[in-house]
């Protein structure tokens, strides 16, 4: 890991006068680091063209805005690296100490909006920054790892730069270290790719080309069976309908108190341990009773009054999709016991209020501690050591979920929390783990190739409800579009659902805590022998529901979905809403209110809720490119059927925060983009359709 020289380009570029300044050092640094010049292909396209690295340049869902850093194959394009390829060196230093990968990395980082990035990676976002600072960061624990340096020095870099360049306090970077650098080091130290390759990999091409065929494969699908005759017919609103419900993401936080700082300058707020001044907190910066729009999540009596509402409003529910995270994002202070608490809490509240139907569960990425640390049971074949295997989870969820389950499922929820079973006759669900696709589950690093073999094991169970001429419904925490999702991984989902796609009739996600959707397509020729281009015919359908926390400007919410009795097609959906300013106005004497927020069919005008319409409405929402008398009264559609998707988002939210205000057109491809964006970190569905 040859980390200095990148360091040295890095600032040059961000910063031109320095990179001139830097350039005498280079040559020294090339004399005393060994092989320095395949550290990083660097194509710096203009020194005099720059923006500074603070303004994050974002690339969502892979498109990639211009910027004055490239990346490449070859290192013969940047001339000063082949320059000082060429020369001779003396005698290499073959490590150095911690203090100046310090000062390096302080160095570098510093031009860096630091606290945005990481906000960024939380909210599913990639950005050139984020791009490089993975690199840069990898590169230096890699460095520090291959030169025989342990957690411990790794652990102190990090906790060192975390305070001084003023990422978090104290006690959040301290937390977040002790929490998570210890696996991440134990991976970094056993896999045999690049930094580049390996950020290449967890945030897609745009970051990244990745050539080692371990990290870009293809799982073999087997075609159609030749007696196989899937059936178009979709219901034009049936009489005969049974309706499901969906609960997604209550990040329940026990330590939520009404009052307290819902400003306080950390990842969350609104606790009784979040950092208190000498000066009494604004009033506006009060925790309400109910909950915060902030960075807050919501106490245990919201969501148990969210349950009991439901319960008492929807009398008629068939069964429940549950799925996923349950704890806080207290990230930095979590333990295992913690953990299993908050299951065990929210285990006992689906029990109380819904224990009287079938529920169908899915993990979050925030059950695990760390968060997001998923290992591959196959790992014990590979050294993985007992410390980190998340068995403890995996038992837990299975005597939680076995409450609702049938006995076998017990074996494949124990292996690695997922399962298939059959809900009623003609219709089975499929609830998956996709913490195997999560970009931040580094042990996926070790074993990229189909994690746990999940996908595999989903074909094969899709194949025999093809074979059965039964129905399928899917459902998983992390949506495949979200960048949150590996892209390979992405990819071959997205195969196997579209060779599936006339059986599976369903699939809901949480996770973003938005509400939202995804659509997928697959590629189809021409019919018409002048067009030279393929197009893309939509074939299914990803929901991704709202949550109940209010983490991320969102009012808490839930949703009915209306399903067909013959088809098992989804025919409408029903999203409510507790308007939370409301609610902490009431206090805590007056019950809470969920309303109607919308109905899919009539907010959105739609026929039907095939595939093809919701493609219609994405493109009834961009903004016309027509020209004549029909453009104002397009323009004036698409612009009010946006602002009312825009509002659903966030669950009509009354402070959705000025950073999310979507009032020009950049912002307005990026969310229709992510509605066209099944296959994560990839832009070809936004780029035929919306450009």
């Amino acid at each position: 890991m040859r980390l200095t020289l990148f360091l040295v380009l890095l600032i040059g570029v961000s910063q031109p006068n320095i990179f001139i300044q830097q350039a005498g050092a280079i040559r020294f640094l090339h004399d005393y680091l060994p092989n320095f010049s395949s550290l990083m292909p660097i194509t710096i396209n203009n020194h005099h063209h720059h923006q500074n690295i603070e303004n994050d340049n974002t690339i969502e869902n892979g498109h990639r805005k211009q910027s004055s850093i490239s990346t490449s194959e070859s290192e013969q394009s940047n001339p000063i690296a082949n320059d000082l390829d060429g020369s001779g060196g003396t005698e290499k230093i073959e490590s150095f100490s911690s203090t100046m990968i310090i000062r390096l990395l302080k160095r570098a980082l510093r031009y860096f909006n630091l606290k945005q990035i990481v906000k960024n990676v939380s909210q599913g976002k990639l950005t050139s920054a984020t791009c490089l600072a993975c690199k840069i960061t990898m590169t230096a624990i890699k460095y520090l790892i291959d030169y025989g340096r342990g957690f411990e020095d790794v652990a102190y870099v990090i906790k060192y730069l975390c305070k001084t360049l003023n990422i978090q306090s104290d006690r959040i970077c301290d937390g977040y270290v002790d929490n998570f650098m210890e696996e991440l080091v134990f991976v970094l130290a056993r896999v045999n790719i690049s930094s580049n390759e390996m950020c290449g990999f967890l945030f897609g091409e745009t970051c990244n080309l990745v050539v080692n065929p371990s990290y870009n494969w293809d799982l073999p699908i087997p075609n159609r069976p030749f007696f196989y005759k899937p059936s178009f017919r979709w219901p034009f609103r049936p009489k005969q309908f049974f309706k499901i419900l969906q609960i997604s993401d209550i990040h329940i936080d026990l330590d939520y108190r009404e009052n307290a700082n819902a400003v306080c300058g950390e990842p969350l707020c609104c606790r009784a341990s979040s950092p208190q001044s000498n000066e009494p907190i604004d009033p506006k910066n009060r925790a309400g009773y109910w909950g915060d729009y902030r960075d807050c999540d919501v106490p245990l009596r919201l969501v148990e009054e969210t349950f009991k509402s439901i319960r008492h409003n929807h009398p008629d529910l068939e069964y429940v999709l549950w799925t996923g995270d349950i704890p806080p994002h207290d990230i930095w202070n979590q333990t295992r016991e913690t953990q299993l608490h908050y299951i065990e809490i929210a285990g006992k509240l689906f029990d109380k209020y819904f224990g009287h139907l079938p529920i169908f569960p899915t993990v979050g990425n925030h059950e695990s501690v760390p968060m997001n640390s998923f290992p591959i049971r196959t790992h014990s074949q590979s050294g993985v050591e007992e410390k980190y295997s998340k068995q403890w989870l995996y038992d837990k969820l299975a005597q939680i979920w076995l409450r609702w389950l049938p006995s076998e499922t017990r074996s494949s929820i124990e292996s690695g929390a997922y399962f298939a079973t059959r809900v009623r006759k003609g219709l089975k669900i499929i609830s998956l783990n996709t913490n195997f696709c999560n970009t931040q589950n580094w042990w996926i690093l070790l074993n990229a190739t189909d994690p746990g073999n999940q996908l595999e094991w989903l074909i094969q169970q899709l194949m025999e409800s093809e074979r059965l001429s039964e129905m399928v419904q899917i459902i998983g925490h992390v949506p495949p579009g979200s960048n949150d999702c590996v892209q390979v991984w992405s990819r071959n989902y997205n195969q196997i659902i579209n060779r599936f796609a006339s059986i599976i009739k369903g699939q809901f996600f949480g996770h973003t805590h938005n509400d939202e959707f995804e659509i997928f397509y697959r590629e189809v020729k021409p019919v018409v022998e002048s067009q030279h281009e393929n197009t893309f015919l939509p074939t299914n359908i990803a929901y991704i529901g709202p949550s109940v926390t209010t983490f991320g400007n969102v009012n808490p919410g839930y949703r009915v979905y209306l399903v067909d009795q013959e088809t098992f097609e989804i025919i409408d959906h029903q999203t409510y809403y507790l308007n939370l300013t409301e609610a902490n106005l009431n206090g805590p004497g007056v019950p809470l209110h969920y309303r109607l927020s919308y109905s899919a069919l009539d907010a959105y005008e739609m026929k039907t809720l095939s595939p093809m319409e919701w493609h219609r409405l994405v493109m009834r929402m961009r903004t016309p490119m027509i020209r004549g008398d029909h453009l104002a009264f397009r323009l004036q559609e698409s612009n009010r059927l946006f602002r009312n998707f825009h509002r659903y988002f966030y669950n009509l939210s009354d402070d959705i925060g000025d950073e999310n205000k979507c009032d020009n057109e950049n912002c307005k491809y990026e969310m229709l983009c992510k509605l066209l964006t099944a296959h994560s970190y990839n832009q070809t569905h936004c780029e035929h359709f919306l450009l």
